[in-house]
């Protein structure tokens, strides 16, 4: 597809508004009040500390968090018209796209160093030195102006360079304070993440393949297959709601089918919901397709997941912080080609990564493996349905980049034509 063509030009727009909407949708449903959080915010920029969480839900913490994310981003977006009218447009920002592409595990990091500096003043200095209010205030100021500050470096021209064009990062920098004030350290990275996720949603480099259809259509007839043979078998997905709460025991009434189909149900949502936003997906390879590999793989996988359980129990005694741990190693052991893919891995490899690990270290070795071997096999013929596009899309541009030569062959052969009959005239005359 042509670089200007409209369809992706649009596609960036489409992958971050729809990731706005969706997010919204399921925070809403989840029961997130964005009036109280939007009230508490605004207090804590006022002047008052927001009283410590007071829950172990993970599911409502998450949810809040993501809504949360969402509030920030159209705050900073706000923000930046202001920006724009103050210091005028610039030219000079960055290229985002070779820092995301350099994969998740350092893009992640980097984040986690911010949070991290923050920390340092607002949890560190406010508990040793300042145990007051103004004090509080004053270091989680001065830290967000400092790392805002450091932003300015994006700007490759020292004429853009102005402070103001920071306040962006200023205004992120109070909303992650005050969740790590009202939650913690790590609910505040994951709201810095998931706050640039939804930015990198739109830094998209594929084109919109026909394949992209297909297997949206296959993935979602896939789930709601799963979905209906689920509830016939007289479960549905409410019971997973201790794992996402936080309480790893095995599903009451659920057997190694039902985790499969579940397994099924969640991994099929997720992808189609991707592919709707058209996020940027992972190269395929035709080792994949060898079942032989898959198998060894997915027993390798299983026991990796087992072992590692069970060496972080030494040291993680929360079972959410060990899970959470393993999806996020996971997720970050293969590198990404944009910030679209970027995202994908943050907002749908990560659940559905999460889930398979609930279940592996809840439920042991031999349901993890079914799980995966079942996972292996509805996601064959999609893996196929890409690799035999890209054969196809390479032998097209072999073919474009053949006729060129002949092309550009037969041009040069009738400019030298042209010019030994040129050369033969002048001689004769």
């Amino acid at each position: 597809m042509a670089q200007n063509s409209p369809a992706k030009s649009l596609a960036p727009v489409w992958s971050g508004f729809g990731l706005i909407t969706i997010l919204v949708v399921v925070t809403l449903v989840a029961g997130v009040n964005y009036l109280n959080i939007i009230q508490e915010i605004f207090q804590f920029a006022t002047g008052t500390l927001p009283d410590p969480n007071g829950t172990d839900n993970v599911l409502t913490i998450w949810t809040t968090g993501v809504a949360i994310a969402v509030i920030g981003l159209i705050l900073s977006i706000a923000s930046m018209q202001i920006v724009q009218r103050v210091a005028g447009d610039n030219s000079s920002f960055v290229d985002l796209d070779a820092f995301v592409s350099i994969g998740p595990a350092t893009v992640f990091s980097v984040m986690v160093i911010e949070e991290t500096f923050r920390w340092l003043f607002v949890r560190v200095g406010y508990g040793l030195f300042a145990p007051n209010t103004m004090a509080f205030y004053i270091l989680a100021l001065t830290a967000n102006t400092i790392w805002a500050l450091v932003h300015l470096t994006n700007f490759t021209d020292p004429k853009d360079r102005h402070p103001i064009r920071v306040l962006p990062q200023f205004i992120a920098g109070i909303l992650f304070t005050y969740v790590m004030v009202k939650y913690s350290f790590w609910w505040a990275v994951f709201v810095h993440i998931s706050g640039n996720c939804i930015l990198f949603s739109m830094m998209k480099k594929q084109d919109v393949r026909p394949s992209t259809l297909i297997n949206t259509i296959y993935y979602s007839l896939a789930g709601l297959a799963g979905l209906i043979a689920l509830l016939a078998r007289g479960n549905n997905l409410q019971a997973l709601t201790p794992w996402l709460e936080g309480n790893y025991q095995p599903l009451a009434g659920f057997t190694t089918l039902d985790y499969i189909l579940v397994d099924l149900i969640v991994t099929s949502s997720f992808i189609a919901v991707a592919n709707i936003l058209l996020l940027d997906s992972e190269k395929e390879s035709t080792k994949g397709l060898n079942p032989i590999r898959g198998c060894l793989m997915a027993i390798m996988m299983v026991a990796l997941v087992l072992g590692l359980n069970w060496g972080l129990g030494f040291v993680i005694g929360e079972p959410f912080h060990r899970v959470t741990i393993m999806a996020a190693m996971f997720m970050c052991m293969t590198e990404t080609k944009s910030g679209s893919e970027l995202t994908r891995r943050w907002f749908i490899t990560l659940p559905v990564m999460f889930v398979f690990i609930v279940a592996t270290s809840t439920l042991g070795f031999w349901i993890g493996l079914w799980i995966l071997v079942a996972s292996y096999a509805y996601n064959y013929l999609p893996s196929l349905i890409r690799l035999a596009e890209d054969e196809i899309i390479k032998a097209i541009e072999k073919k474009i980049a053949e006729e060129a030569q002949v092309e550009a062959a037969r041009k040069a052969a009738l400019a030298l034509r042209r010019y030994r009959t040129y050369r033969g005239y002048r001689r004769n005359y």
